[in-house]
């Protein structure tokens, strides 16, 4: 069961996602291993842990915490939440849209439902929406068996992000793999480089367990260019995800490089208060200078792994 990240032995049906319900479909990207009788499928549970670097920041003083900070839930701008300025009275909802995980916009266009059940419905009496307290973002978790080819992806799901680090998975479908091969763990945010397991994690007692936390996650940089990365080491033995990569749709690779790009993303975007953007890059709910210098950090940084 793919739907219990960071919870043990969760069953179907019990998933986060206020309108969770069974799903007894099994079919997937990776349905073909359903017909090859010399294939053991199993439904595994997947325990991912992971930073964002844009959550770990003090924005104001640039120094680094443990924890991350849950600000987008809190100040209720998460998809399908509710807000209202105390100060002018203006109506706020999320800049991606309607309720539901944040990944259906290009360059991801994953059709997942996860989601849908946080949904206020513009109510101030259902203002979060039915988030659980702790949550930071929405991220998207793959799996895959080839590091360099990200078009073999075996199964993939939106996972909501807690500021421990733990993502649990609200999608309560199936995801069958063949539980004699490894596979590598690839996770995404929308304003974030995509990191991956530093190596294949082999299934145990029918789960996936990878913390990318304490560790350096995948680098291919066989010319030692130093500017191909994992991810950043924030504190000692503490690594993260890098901020800044808000155009992740764009050509020549755009989408796993910090450049320029993500730089006039945000100029052209503009100043904005109390928003869910993808050029937020310190996630605290404003586009401001300070996502700016975050940016201006981070310039350049590329990342070996492929998306596609």
């Amino acid at each position: 069961d793919i739907d219990a990240g960071g919870v043990s032995n969760q069953a179907l049906g019990t998933g986060t996602d206020p309108n969770d319900m069974p799903v007894t479909d099994e079919s997937d990207d990776d349905s073909n291993l359903e017909d090859d009788p010399t294939v053991t499928t199993l439904c595994i549970e997947l325990e991912a842990f992971v930073f964002l670097e844009g959550s770990l920041i003090i924005p104001q003083t640039g120094a680094y915490q443990t924890n991350m900070r849950t600000t987008l839930n809190n100040s209720r701008l998460l998809p399908g939440q509710f807000s209202i300025n105390p100060f002018s009275g203006n109506i706020y909802t999320p800049a991606l849209g309607t309720a539901g995980q944040a990944y259906n916009i290009a360059p991801w266009n994953y059709q997942g439902n996860e989601g849908t059940g946080y949904d206020s419905g513009g109510s101030s009496m259902q203002a979060n929406a039915g988030y659980p307290a702790g949550v930071v973002d929405w991220v998207l978790v793959s799996l895959r068996t080839d590091p360099i080819d990200g078009s073999q992806t075996i199964c993939q799901r939106a996972g909501l992000l807690f500021e421990d680090g733990h993502i649990e998975f609200v999608n309560t479908e199936c995801c069958a793999i063949d539980g004699t091969l490894e596979y590598y763990i690839v996770i995404e945010h929308r304003n974030h480089l995509i990191v991956m397991s530093h190596e294949p994690v082999p299934v145990v007692d029918n789960k996936l367990s990878y913390d990318f936390r304490d560790k350096q996650s995948y680098v291919n940089d066989p010319f030692n260019a130093g500017n191909i990365i994992g991810q950043k080491e924030v504190l000692p033995g503490i690594f993260a995800m890098f901020a800044g990569n808000g155009d992740q749709s764009g050509t020549s690779n755009e989408d796993t490089d910090i450049t320029a790009s993500d730089l006039s993303k945000w100029i052209n975007n503009g100043p904005q208060a109390r928003t869910y953007n993808l050029v937020d890059y310190n996630m605290d709910g404003d586009v401001s200078s300070l996502d700016f210098q975050l940016w201006q950090l981070n310039s350049p940084k590329f990342s070996s792994v492929p998306r596609d």
